[in-house]
C-alpha cells in the first residue's frame, strides 16, 4: 500500500475490539495517516477535544453503548465519518453515512477515508 496515500489525513478509530481496532490503525498508519484510536465513546469524545480530528470510523456498538451521541458530536463538529461494524446496514437515523461491514478488508478502508479526507480539505 502506498504510504503517502492519506499524509496529512488524522483519522479518530473507534472500536471497541482491540484487535480490530489495531489492525484499522496500522492500515491507515501504512497509508499515511495519523491514527487515534478510542475504545468508547467517551474516549472518542476526549479525543476529539484534543486532536484535530479531519475523519472518523466508529463501530455502531461500542462496549454496549450506542454510538448516537458521539455521531452528533462529530456532525455538531463537521468532521466526516463512517461506519465499520458488524451490523449489516447503518443505524436508519443516520442513512447516507459511508458504511463498511467487518471485515472490510485494507483497500476498502483506505479508499472510504481518503474519499472523507478529501471532502473534508474540499470544505476546509
Amino acid at each position: 500500500m502506498d504510504n503517502s496515500t492519506l499524509r496529512g489525513c488524522t483519522v479518530l478509530v473507534v472500536e471497541d475490539e482491540p484487535l480490530v481496532a489495531l489492525d484499522l490503525c496500522e492500515t491507515l498508519k501504512h497509508s499515511g495517516a495519523q491514527a487515534v484510536p478510542a475504545h468508547s465513546v467517551a474516549a472518542a469524545v476526549q479525543a476529539l477535544q484534543r486532536e484535530n480530528i479531519q475523519v472518523a470510523i466508529v463501530d455502531v456498538t461500542l462496549q454496549g453503548e450506542h454510538c448516537g451521541p458521539l455521531c452528533e458530536e462529530l456532525r455538531a463538529r463537521g468532521i466526516q465519518f463512517l461506519f465499520h461494524s458488524g451490523y449489516t446496514e447503518a443505524p436508519p437515523e443516520w442513512d447516507g453515512v459511508p458504511f463498511l461491514p467487518k471485515p472490510a478488508n485494507p483497500p476498502e478502508i483506505v479508499d472510504a477515508v481518503k474519499h472523507l479526507c478529501g471532502s473534508h480539505r474540499h470544505a476546509a
